[in-house]
Protein backbone atom coordinates (compact mmCIF):
# COMPACT_ATOMS: atom_id res chain seq x y z
CA UNK A 1 0.00 0.00 0.00
CA UNK A 2 3.04 2.27 0.15
CA UNK A 3 2.89 2.81 -3.62
CA UNK A 4 -0.73 3.97 -3.51
CA UNK A 5 -1.09 7.73 -3.83
CA UNK A 6 -4.31 7.86 -1.84
CA UNK A 7 -2.71 5.93 1.02
CA UNK A 8 -1.04 9.16 2.19
CA UNK A 9 -4.43 10.60 3.07
CA UNK A 10 -5.07 7.78 5.51
CA UNK A 11 -1.81 8.21 7.42
CA UNK A 12 -3.16 11.04 9.52
CA UNK A 13 -4.77 14.46 9.51
CA UNK A 14 -1.37 16.18 9.32
CA UNK A 15 -0.85 15.37 5.64
CA UNK A 16 -4.34 16.48 4.73
CA UNK A 17 -3.90 19.77 6.60
CA UNK A 18 -0.59 20.37 4.82
CA UNK A 19 -2.23 19.71 1.46
CA UNK A 20 -5.04 22.12 2.29
CA UNK A 21 -2.54 24.79 3.38
CA UNK A 22 -0.53 24.38 0.17
CA UNK A 23 -3.73 24.65 -1.88
CA UNK A 24 -4.79 27.80 -0.02
CA UNK A 25 -1.34 29.34 -0.53
CA UNK A 26 -1.58 28.68 -4.28
CA UNK A 27 -5.10 30.13 -4.40
CA UNK A 28 -3.99 33.29 -2.57
CA UNK A 29 -1.40 33.91 -5.26
CA UNK A 30 -3.87 33.18 -8.02
CA UNK A 31 -6.47 35.35 -6.29
CA UNK A 32 -4.14 38.36 -6.18
CA UNK A 33 -3.31 37.86 -9.84
CA UNK A 34 -7.00 37.67 -10.73
CA UNK A 35 -7.62 40.89 -8.80
CA UNK A 36 -4.88 42.67 -10.75
CA UNK A 37 -6.34 41.48 -14.04
CA UNK A 38 -9.80 42.68 -12.95
CA UNK A 39 -8.45 46.13 -12.01
CA UNK A 40 -6.59 46.47 -15.32
CA UNK A 41 -9.67 45.36 -17.28
CA UNK A 42 -11.84 47.86 -15.41
CA UNK A 43 -9.33 50.65 -16.08
CA UNK A 44 -9.26 49.76 -19.78
CA UNK A 45 -13.07 49.80 -19.94
CA UNK A 46 -13.17 53.21 -18.25
CA UNK A 47 -10.52 54.60 -20.59
CA UNK A 48 -12.32 53.27 -23.66
CA UNK A 49 -15.59 54.74 -22.42
CA UNK A 50 -14.08 58.17 -21.73
CA UNK A 51 -12.05 58.34 -24.93
CA UNK A 52 -14.54 56.59 -27.19
CA UNK A 53 -13.87 57.11 -30.87
CA UNK A 54 -16.71 58.93 -32.59
CA UNK A 55 -17.27 57.87 -36.17
CA UNK A 56 -19.94 58.23 -38.76
CA UNK A 57 -21.45 55.27 -40.49
CA UNK A 58 -23.58 52.22 -40.16
CA UNK A 59 -22.43 48.87 -38.74
CA UNK A 60 -23.84 45.83 -40.51
CA UNK A 61 -26.25 48.03 -42.42
CA UNK A 62 -28.46 48.35 -39.34
CA UNK A 63 -26.90 50.17 -36.35
CA UNK A 64 -25.28 53.57 -36.19
CA UNK A 65 -21.60 53.19 -35.27
CA UNK A 66 -21.90 54.98 -31.90
CA UNK A 67 -24.81 52.76 -30.85
CA UNK A 68 -22.95 49.60 -31.89
CA UNK A 69 -19.85 50.77 -29.98
CA UNK A 70 -21.83 51.44 -26.80
CA UNK A 71 -23.69 48.15 -27.03
CA UNK A 72 -20.37 46.34 -27.37
CA UNK A 73 -18.95 48.34 -24.46
CA UNK A 74 -21.92 47.46 -22.26
CA UNK A 75 -21.54 43.77 -23.17
CA UNK A 76 -17.84 43.90 -22.22
CA UNK A 77 -18.67 45.70 -18.95
CA UNK A 78 -21.34 43.13 -18.12
CA UNK A 79 -18.93 40.26 -18.79
CA UNK A 80 -16.31 41.95 -16.59
CA UNK A 81 -18.82 42.27 -13.74
CA UNK A 82 -19.71 38.59 -14.14
CA UNK A 83 -16.03 37.61 -14.12
CA UNK A 84 -15.32 39.74 -11.05
CA UNK A 85 -18.25 38.28 -9.15
CA UNK A 86 -17.29 34.69 -10.03
CA UNK A 87 -13.50 34.72 -10.00
CA UNK A 88 -11.86 37.85 -8.65
CA UNK A 89 -14.23 38.69 -5.79
CA UNK A 90 -14.40 36.05 -3.12
CA UNK A 91 -15.28 35.73 0.53
CA UNK A 92 -11.90 36.00 2.29
CA UNK A 93 -13.04 36.30 5.91
CA UNK A 94 -15.51 33.41 5.90
CA UNK A 95 -18.47 35.65 6.66
CA UNK A 96 -21.59 35.74 4.64
CA UNK A 97 -25.32 35.59 4.65
CA UNK A 98 -25.53 31.82 4.93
Amino acid sequence: MSGNVSAGLHEGPGLLCEAVQRYRARMRLAYSQRRRVAWVAAAVLIAVHVWAPHREGIVGGVLPWDLAFHLGWMLAAGLLIEAISRVAWRDVDGGGDG
